[in-house]
């Protein structure tokens, strides 16, 4: 198969399953909401984050050994299976070590106490817990190095079509059984591990029909595993802070406040979420084509698809803030039935992050395909340090509110930090990035962040028709500096298409 179909194929599943995972996301609040009550919905949102951090350890090390066999390419299969057979005794270590944590936690009850779990739910909850933790140390804990691997062969379409499936079918089926069959919590989430163990028989059925064609000669080394092991910690930190900055925050929630918080938290963050949907679609089309400008050394093209890239956001992104921001509160009460509060001022600050994590998405593609794994761990520490802070210190007086804000200031940091450490980089590659209109950018996505504040605070509604006339004027504005600012190819293209 063609290089260009492989793509094609992998970057037409990966946006079906965003619009899939977009749309069941909007079904699902409802049906739980209704068939299971606020309180258990909780449960299920607080159980999501769970599974995740169980997932991390085993995910970071085979994510490690993924780019150790990059390196060393594809035809080096001798040098392949010694690293992932070296690997997989160290995965089996960390599942026992989380399965003996977690019954640990069964009997001192520390997960109980800290996330305000009712006593009634915490055996269940922790039993469930267990049984996921074997299921990962026999399914993926072995799977992810070989399907890493014969994504590196050049099977990743495949592997993109089966991860799509998968995940619609984790989403579908407990959708359908608790809808149709009135599936209680637990028993829907034992539906997900059936899910998981019937998708992973079937990776080990294409396993053993691929290796058995293959001429195989591996070497064991438990040291070399060990150094990966040991190495492979900076991703799980990384991981770690990651989780804890996005998901991982219904935890801390759950625990200043409590679980059903979660549930007002989460909602919000389903609908302002659409967008980050949508942003990280587009890394399926960036990603070649920076690699290929890495490779030339094209400075004219980088600033050109940055350019055009924020000037769409200007164009179509920014002001779609302000017409969410009033339609959303009254659909928010119909969709969840009225069982949730809307949070107008959270919505506007996770809106408002997501749009500045927009704005430099391409460059924290650039360092991450510089491999700048210090950088992105660096990043990820004080984003979760100064979302933490904002919400440990302003819970009591702006309550579930502290969590936007605390996203949002830490999302402006990670933007000059990224913006900066990108620069530099490609200015040792002898590449200058226009990095005023960034600046811009963001100036013009605060002037609309203002707007939306106003209107929030029922400001907006005083106004006259004058007023609303200078505002799009300065947005106006703000969009003819950006352009005056592109490059030369970038302006002669919007001329051209201006003409049109």
């Amino acid at each position: 198969m063609k290089l260009k179909k492989k793509i094609f194929i992998t970057v037409v599943s990966k946006w079906f399953e965003i619009t899939a995972m977009i749309t069941f996301n909007l079904i699902a609040v409802p049906i739980f909401i209704l068939k299971w009550g606020v309180e258990n919905y909780a449960y299920w949102l607080l159980f999501q984050v769970s599974i995740g951090l169980i997932f991390l350890p085993n995910l970071s090390l085979s994510e490690y050994v993924y780019n150790k066999n990059f390196a060393a390419g594809k035809k080096k299969k001798f040098q392949l299976f010694s690293n992932i057979l070296s690997s997989i005794p160290f995965c089996f270590f960390n599942s026992l070590l989380i399965i003996g944590l977690l019954l640990l936690d069964k009997n001192f009850l520390f997960t109980n106490k800290l996330l305000n779990i009712s006593n009634k739910n915490f055996s269940e909850w922790n039993f469930v817990l267990i049984i996921f933790a074997i299921l990962v140390m026999f399914s993926s804990s072995i799977t992810n190095f070989f399907t890493d691997m014969l994504k590196l062969m050049g099977f990743y379409h495949f592997f993109s079509i089966g991860n799509t499936i998968r995940r619609i079918a984790n989403m579908i089926v407990p959708l359908i059984l608790v809808f149709f069959y009135n599936f209680k919590l637990f028993e829907t989430i034992i539906s997900v591990a059936l899910i998981d163990i019937l998708y992973f028989i079937f990776i080990y059925i294409i396993l053993f029909f691929y290796l058995k064609k293959q001429n195989i000669s591996f070497e064991l080394n438990l040291t070399k595993g060990l150094i990966y092991y040991l190495n492979s910690f900076i991703i799980l930190f990384k991981h770690i802070f990651e989780n804890f900055s996005t998901q991982g925050l219904r935890y801390f929630i759950s625990f200043l406040f409590n679980p059903l918080m979660v549930v007002t938290f989460s909602t919000i963050r389903t609908v302002s979420n659409i967008y980050r949907q949508f942003i990280d679609g587009m890394k399926e089309f960036f990603i070649p084509e920076f690699s290929l400008i890495f490779i030339k050394k094209d400075k004219i093209k980088l600033n050109y698809y940055i350019e055009i890239y924020l000037i769409l956001l200007f164009l179509f992104l920014f002001p779609s803030l302000i017409i969410i921001q009033i339609l959303i509160p009254d659909l928010f009460i119909l969709w969840t039935m009225g069982k949730v509060d809307f949070n107008s001022l959270l919505f506007l600050f996770l809106n408002f992050s997501l749009m500045i994590y927009a704005i430099y998405n391409p460059l924290k593609l650039i360092l991450i395909s510089n491999n700048l794994n210090y950088t992105i761990l660096f990043n990820s520490i004080a984003y979760f340090l100064v979302t933490i802070f904002f919400i440990f210190f302003f819970n009591k007086s702006l309550s579930l509110t502290s969590v936007g804000l605390g996203i949002c200031i830490a999302e402006i940091l990670i933007f000059i930090i990224v913006l900066k450490k990108t620069n530099i980089l490609m200015k040792k590659i002898n590449i200058k990035m226009n990095v005023k209109i960034f600046y811009l950018s963001f100036l013009s996505l605060l002037y609309i962040f203002i707007l939306c504040f106003l209107f929030v605070n029922n400001q907006i509604l005083n106004f006259k028709f004058l007023d609303f006339i200078l505002f799009f004027l300065i947005y106006f504005i703000l969009g003819t500096l950006m352009i005056k600012n592109s490059s030369n190819h970038t302006k002669t293209k919007i001329k051209f298409l201006l003409k049109l």
